[in-house]
């Protein structure tokens, strides 16, 4: 049976529903309710949907951005240049040669007519070949965010459009390497974390680590591009699985411990960075997903349902770690345990004194330790696989559209 080029599959939205979620939940989630320990959870809250409704806008543009753009190329305009020029009237010389062109027309307008009823003849008998042939094409170039940049900005716009996407995709790659670099020390037996200092043999062990890590898994992006959207989200879902648990381990230990969250409003913007970290990175990956999205209403709108619903999947497992994490750990420190404030203070993320508290005050549950350092290497990994395959369609899209 042969597929219908017009449509994609549930699956491949659903890969794309996985991918979104893959590139929007990163180390964010966990710094989270250590940013928010002044506020609260109440005045988080309140900031914290204000950033997912301009998030979810930010969303809708892009993909409305990507859609003019595929018209654009589908047109053969590839740059603002002949956006440009193909918006300027016709000027006086090109009427007076436009009204000769028509003279040499309208001698031919009895053959086209011919041909046409031919061609309505052939279409008749050939309904399937007709329907395709009316259908809207992709287009020819494959989108990323460079060639989007050259339809609609100027030359020396372009320029430093492309050199600050090229420094937000390295910066983001960095910070996920190094923010899983206890993790993965935990893993080879090197007992290293925010609140110890590394011996000069310990960090020379994990500067190899994440070499090994950036090569290794770098090479897995530019070897498996073609399956990047499945493999993502396979990896992806156990990346979920992982979370969840961790949320279930969080609300169990929270409900028993039931720690009063104290509110305090003056500290409502301690969480707005954060949380704009937190719930982006979804418009990196969206010209790689959207690439295989045919072009019609019905699978735009299957595509865009997909990101949506990702973004806010992200928030809501967001919310319930940042609570469970308030319920359990406290938010100031009172002398003998572990808290937010103090983790904050030592530029620690929040599993370090939610797993502290675990250890001290619920030593049945210090398995979860080891949960947590899984999901972490995980997280980094899948999230590096994701944002780096963003990154080499960008740098594609530089080598290719010169």
């Amino acid at each position: 049976m042969v597929a219908d080029p017009n449509s994609r599959s549930f699956f491949y939205y659903l890969a794309c529903y996985f991918v979104c979620i893959s590139s929007v939940l990163g180390t964010g989630i966990l710094a989270l309710p250590v940013k928010t320990a002044k506020s609260g959870f109440w005045p988080f809250l309140v900031i914290f949907l204000l950033v997912l409704l301009m998030e979810i806008s930010i969303l809708l543009y892009a993909i409305e951005l990507l859609q003019s753009s595929a018209s654009l190329l589908s047109r053969g305009i590839t740059s603002f240049e002949k956006l440009r020029n193909s918006s300027k009237p016709h000027s006086h010389e090109d009427k007076e040669e436009s009204g000769t062109e028509n003279e040499n027309e309208n001698e031919n307008v009895k053959e086209s007519a011919k041909k046409k009823d031919s061609e309505k003849s052939i279409d008749s008998k050939t309904p399937l070949l007709a329907n395709s042939a009316s259908n809207k094409q992709k287009p020819k170039k494959a989108l990323n965010l460079h060639l989007v940049g050259k339809l609609f900005l100027y030359r020396w716009a372009r320029v430093i459009f492309d050199i600050c996407v090229f420094i937000h995709f390295i910066s983001i790659l960095i910070s996920y390497i190094l923010a899983g670099s206890e993790s993965w020390g935990e893993i080879f037996g090197i007992p290293v974390n925010c609140q110890t200092k590394a011996t000069t043999d310990q960090e020379n062990k994990i500067r190899f680590i994440v070499l090994g890590f950036g090569f290794l898994f770098t090479l897995a992006i530019i070897l498996g591009e073609r399956l990047f959207a499945y493999i993502a989200s396979i990896l992806t879902s156990a990346k979920g699985s992982l979370l969840l648990l961790m949320v279930v381990l969080a609300a169990v230990v929270a409900l028993d411990i039931d720690n009063t969250i104290i509110s305090d409003w003056k500290y409502i913007a301690d969480g707005f960075l954060m949380s704009t970290v937190a719930l982006g990175g979804a418009v990196n990956l969206l010209p790689l997903l959207y690439n295989g999205v045919p072009q019609n209403k019905s699978e735009i709108r299957k595509f865009r349902a997909s990101q949506i619903l990702g973004l806010c999947t992200c928030a809501l497992l967001i919310l319930l770690w940042t609570f469970f994490v308030m319920k359990a750990v406290p938010q100031t420190s009172n002398g003998t345990l572990p808290s937010l404030s103090s983790a904050a203070e030592n530029g620690c993320i929040s599993t370090i004194p939610l797993t502290e508290i675990i250890r001290t005050q619920r030593p049945k549950l210090d398995w979860i330790a080891y949960v947590v350092e899984v999901f972490i290497v995980v997280s980094v990994t899948v999230s590096f696989i994701t944002v780096g395959s963003g990154l080499k369609n960008f740098i594609d899209g530089l080598k290719l559209n010169k």
